[in-house]
């Protein structure tokens, strides 16, 4: 009696298998690098919030220890390197008030021109109605010569919420302000913080 080999293929059960486990495979890559691109992008917006706490150091020592005007409520353009009004407060980027941090530190040379343009855009907060990268902001801090400043994150880390809350209430703003989402150290969609002095 002959014995005689059959070639069979697959069977449709184990071609869905295979199908099944591959399209897990390929979810979970998917997914794992969408979450290291925001990563990314979280930490570019960090090195630029430290970026413009380190500009603000240089040119409040060049300036008899006095931060620069300009910001929201300016009302004329920058002239010989600096803002001549404004409250000093909202948003860094230029374009977005008539005379902004950002075109100070540039005209220091403290920044380079395109700074804020070159960071990711905020995924929290988005208005089209001015031009500007929302991605920095602002705020004068509840101590005297203190400056919160603010940048967006996609991703907030627990860690990263005890940051910008032990900054906020290093300059001065309360646990009560913290919390308060209506509040513009949160409103705007910022998730991380440095407390700057000078």
């Amino acid at each position: 009696m002959k014995h005689r080999h059959v070639d069979r293929g697959f069977t449709i059960v184990e071609l869905i298998v295979v199908l099944v486990i591959i399209a897990i495979l390929a979810s979970v890559t998917a997914a794992l690098f969408a979450n290291s691109q925001m990563q990314a992008r979280d930490a570019e917006r960090r090195d630029g919030l430290a970026k413009v706490t380190d500009a603000l150091a240089i040119w409040t020592a060049n300036h008899n220890n006095t931060f620069p005007a300009g910001g929201y409520q300016s009302t004329t353009a920058i002239a010989n390197g600096v803002c001549n009004d404004g409250v000093a407060k909202g948003w860094v980027a230029k374009g977005r008030y008539t005379c902004t941090l950002e075109e100070v530190l540039i005209a220091a040379n403290l920044l380079p021109a395109g700074f804020t343009d070159s960071l990711p855009t905020s995924t929290t907060y988005t208005d089209t109605s001015l031009p500007g990268n929302l991605n920095l902001s602002y705020y004068p801090g509840m101590n005297a010569r203190s400056v919160l400043v603010l940048t967006s994150l996609e991703d907030q880390t627990t860690q990263d919420l005890a940051h910008f809350q032990r900054e906020a209430l290093k300059c001065g703003y309360t646990q009560a302000q913290f919390d308060d989402t209506t509040n513009d150290i949160r409103r705007w969609g910022q998730r991380d913080a440095i407390c700057f002095t000078y």
